[in-house]
Formats: structure tokens, C-alpha cells, sequence
């Protein structure tokens, strides 16, 4: 090669790392201008280095921080953008890239819960167009504190997740949901939630994909000892356990619609759960309204449309101490399951209907079948069931403490059926058996009362009613204070007191 060739030759290399360099200037010093331009009086966007690759078409942001005032604050230790579209940045003023990697994101928010609305003022600013064909996340944090300063923030640690088409522009930004995606996968270690300012729900090995949401381990944690809890509390509330619980909710969507948030699934699944409830009855009633279930979901601020609920192979144990020195009463609900069909809050929505298998007190099979309309203002509801072969000792860790009464022996058969609404109830109950007998305990000297528990017995036992005691026209007038559940009791409370007392 001779001299001139190799001269020509640099000269061609220098004017080309010449063109390099000052281009490469130019898009640093777009780079951070477009970030300074970030910066107002109440949003904040710093970080520690930038690098710039023309040949990889990337961007590397080191230690990026944004905050916006108090609201919001995140860090990561690293966002890089990957195949960038010059033509359409210069042009178009438009970030297209092909891939984005964060990794760390620590995202911090207050208030967060009773302030995400759609902010229609920022649909009057300049144009944005970011689109991103795949976001990877690794490593992330969230904390969410509420308003509420009581409530335990909403956490989540050790976030994975993967983006599809992510598209953030004006029209996005009028949602509630600021941008759009075709795909995403998520899997978070743990995450935590509050139930109220007492107790905390955890959930442990969370996947999450348009198809399904998966959670391994859900539980609820009591944040205090039951002894504090009692001595905090101004009113009697339940004090709360679960654990174990597998959670699956097949093909999750959620959308925005006329200002509300709508959740869609096809099936809502729990399986494997313990559930231990205790109530101390000697605190003074809490004196608020509760609503009955198909009023809670009528008013309901989302719409919802879920084609099924299964519960199986679950426990709930419900301990009450009553208002005296006696004994907590026991209700224990063993090997549930569950099933309810479409349950929807929309305006034309079928009733509610819901079937439930247990074993009562690990001893006796119970069948529950129970319905209700939401749209139905009176809140109409039907529950009817039976108990088969219960013996007298499962019916007495609840009765004794909370009714005085002591039954021997077993029933064969308990059958109810009760319509109500939000203000009464009416129905009937059967008993059916082969030796039963009670006795009836004063309530201050905890001694039995033999003339009245030998005239129920007389009336249970008598030869006219051959085993089987029937009791129609059992009305219970509702305390608009108490729940469902409550309610549900009080119905059953009454005819076995009108049946036995």
C-alpha cells in the first residue's frame, strides 16, 4: 500500500471518528437536555452518569432518581435502553426502542390509594410517545403508604417481571391506568397488603400473567398479641388468623370504564386454608351500619364479573366469649367446600348462587345452600340446609356457653329454611332423632332449671312427635349493626330456642 493510500486511508478513519465523536456530543447533550427538561417546581429527575453507545444504538442510566413532590419517589441502580430508532427520536421526537432493562426499581408512594385518579390536565401538554417492544424487571421494591397512618404499607420485595409493547402516550395518560401493554409476567417473593389496623395479609410466591394470577401461601397476621388486641380496641371486632390458603384467579382483567374500575375473572379458587376467629362479646357493641353482602357488592366502586368461586378443603374455627363469665362457645367448620356460581354487580346480573359442604365440629356432615339477588334493593335472601348425625357434645361447645343449654344424645337430622330480607326473616327448622333430651341452666347461678328442662324435654320427647319436632313461622327481626353471619344465627338461634325452650 503505498503512502498516499495509507494517507487518504486515516484521513477517511479520523473524518469518520470525527463525524463519530460529534455526533455522539450532540445526541449526550440531547440526552440530557430532554432529562433536565424533566425538572419543575414539583418534579425532580437526577442521576449519576449517562453513556451513550451510537454503534449499539443504546442509553445507560446510572442511579437514576425521580421524585415528584411528596407523592412519589424511585430509584434504581439502572435503566438501559436498547435498539433505539434515531429517525424516529430526531424526527418524530418519539422513543422507540427495542428492549429496556431496569434493575433495583425502589418505588415509593404516599397517599398513593386515595390519589390515583386520572389527571386530565396532563392531557394538555406536549406530545409523548414512548414504545418499548419488551421491559424486563429485575430486583424491585414498592412500598405504598396510605393515608390512613394505622394501616401496615402495601410492600412488595424481589419483583421479576416482563413487558410487552409497553406504549405510554396522551391517550393512555386519560386513563386510569396510564399506559398499555399486550403481555406481562410477574412474579413478586412476597407481598403485603392491609386488612385493617390490626392485621396484615401476606402473600408468598405470587405469579402473575394475563392468564392467571397464582399465589402459593396466603395468610393474615394478627399485628398485635390477643391480649393487647382486647386492650386496644373500644368496641368488640374479630380478631384474625389465616394461613396456608393457595389462591388462583383464572384470567384477571382489569379495566377503566366511565370512571370506575371494572374486574373480570373466570374462576376465583382457595384451597388448603386454616381460619381461626375469635370475638370477646364482653366489649361494648359496635354500633355501626353493616350492610348485608348483596348491598356491599351493589355499592360496590368496581364492577365486578366473576363466572365462579371455589373454595375446597379448608377450616374455619370460630370462638366467641360470651358476655358473662362463662366458657368461649366453639364453632369449628371442617373439610369446606365451596361453590358459587356467576356473581356480578351489574344491573343485569343473575342471582347469586351458592352451595357449601362442611364437616360441623369435624363430626357431623352440613349442607348449606344459599341465594341472593345484588340488584335486589330489599336485599331478598334465601338460606336453607341440614345438619345429619350430630352428636349432642358438638352442639354443646357452643350452645352451653351461649344459649345455657345442654344437650344429651344426637340428632339425626336439623333442617332450616329461612327467606329475609334487610330488616326480618322468616322460616322454619326440624329436628330429627332417636334420644335427645336438654338441660336448661340459669344464667346467674349456673344451676340447672328442672322444671323448665323437664317440659322441654317433655315436649321434644313426646310420643306425638314420634322422633321429629317441626317448627314453622320462626320470624327473627334483623340488628341493622350485626352482619350476615349474625343474622344467619340469630335465625337458627331462635328456632332452636322456640323448638327446645
Amino acid at each position: 500500500m503505498s503512502r498516499k493510500t495509507t494517507l487518504r486511508l486515516l484521513i477517511v478513519i479520523a473524518l469518520i471518528f470525527l463525524v463519530y465523536w460529534i455526533i455522539y456530543l450532540i445526541g449526550l447533550h440531547q440526552v440530557k437536555k430532554t432529562f433536565q427538561n424533566i425538572n419543575d417546581e414539583e418534579t425532580h429527575f437526577s442521576y449519576q452518569d449517562v453513556d451513550l453507545s451510537l454503534l449499539r444504538m443504546s442509553l445507560i442510566i446510572k442511579n437514576p432518581d425521580f421524585s415528584k413532590g411528596k407523592k412519589m419517589h424511585i430509584t434504581a441502580r439502572f435503566v438501559e435502553l436498547s435498539g433505539i430508532n434515531p429517525i424516529a427520536l430526531l424526527r418524530n421526537n418519539a422513543i422507540k426502542a427495542s428492549s429496556l432493562d431496569l434493575d433495583a426499581p425502589y418505588i415509593m408512594m404516599n397517599n398513593a390509594l386515595s390519589t390515583i385518579k386520572s389527571d386530565k390536565s396532563n392531557a394538555q401538554g406536549g406530545d409523548i410517545d414512548i414504545n418499548i417492544d419488551n421491559s424486563i424487571i429485575k430486583n424491585g421494591h414498592f412500598k405504598i403508604f396510605h393515608r390512613d397512618t394505622t394501616l401496615v404499607p402495601l410492600e412488595s420485595i424481589n419483583i421479576e417481571g416482563e413487558i410487552k409493547n409497553f406504549v405510554l402516550n396522551r391517550e393512555t395518560l386519560r386513563g386510569q391506568i396510564p399506559f398499555g401493554l399486550s403481555d406481562f409476567k410477574f412474579s413478586l417473593d412476597s407481598l403485603q397488603l392491609p386488612v385493617d389496623s390490626y392485621h396484615k395479609l401476606f402473600a408468598h410466591q405470587t405469579k402473575l400473567a394475563p392468564d392467571m394470577l397464582e399465589v402459593k401461601y396466603l395468610q393474615i397476621d394478627p399485628l398485635l398479641t390477643k391480649e393487647k388486641f382486647h386492650l386496644v380496641i373500644q368496641t368488640e371486632r374479630d380478631y384474625m388468623n389465616l394461613k396456608g390458603a393457595l389462591l388462583k384467579i383464572k384470567s384477571p382483567i382489569v379495566l377503566s370504564k366511565q370512571n370506575k374500575i371494572g374486574f373480570s375473572s373466570e374462576m376465583i379458587s382457595l384451597d388448603r386454608f386454616h381460619f381461626d376467629i375469635y370475638r370477646d362479646k364482653r366489649l361494648n357493641d359496635d354500633t355501626t351500619i353493616k350492610p348485608l353482602y348483596s348491598e356491599m357488592l351493589r355499592k360496590l366502586d368496581t364492577h365486578l364479573t366473576i363466572d365462579s368461586i371455589a373454595v375446597s378443603n379448608s377450616t374455619i374455627i370460630y370462638t366467641e366469649h360470651p358476655d358473662s363469665n362463662a366458657d368461649p362457645g366453639v364453632l369449628e367448620f371442617h373439610k369446606i367446600a365451596l361453590h358459587s356460581g356467576p356473581l356480578s354487580n351489574t344491573r343485569d346480573a343473575k342471582p347469586v348462587h351458592i352451595k357449601i359442604h362442611s364437616s360441623f365440629m369435624n363430626q357431623a356432615p352440613m349442607k348449606v345452600e344459599w341465594s341472593f339477588k345484588i340488584a335486589d334493593t330489599t336485599d331478598f335472601f334465601n338460606i336453607k340446609g341440614s345438619l345429619s348425625n350430630v352428636p349432642a357434645k358438638s352442639l354443646n361447645s357452643f350452645l352451653t356457653p351461649v344459649m345455657r343449654v345442654k344437650a344429651k344424645g344426637a340428632l339425626d337430622k336439623l333442617y332450616f329454611n329461612f327467606d329475609g330480607n334487610s330488616t326480618k326473616a322468616n322460616g322454619a327448622m326440624q329436628l330429627s332423632f332417636k334420644q335427645f333430651d336438654v338441660e336448661i341452666y340459669d344464667q346467674e347461678t349456673k344451676k340447672i332449671k328442672s322444671l323448665l328442662s323437664s317440659i322441654a324435654n317433655m315436649i321434644i320427647g313426646g310420643k306425638e312427635n314420634k322422633g321429629m319436632v317441626k317448627k314453622e313461622g320462626i320470624t327473627v327481626e334483623r340488628d341493622p349493626t350485626k352482619s350476615f353471619w349474625n343474622y344467619f344465627w340469630l335465625c337458627i338461634r331462635s328456632g332452636l330456642f322456640e323448638i327446645i325452650v
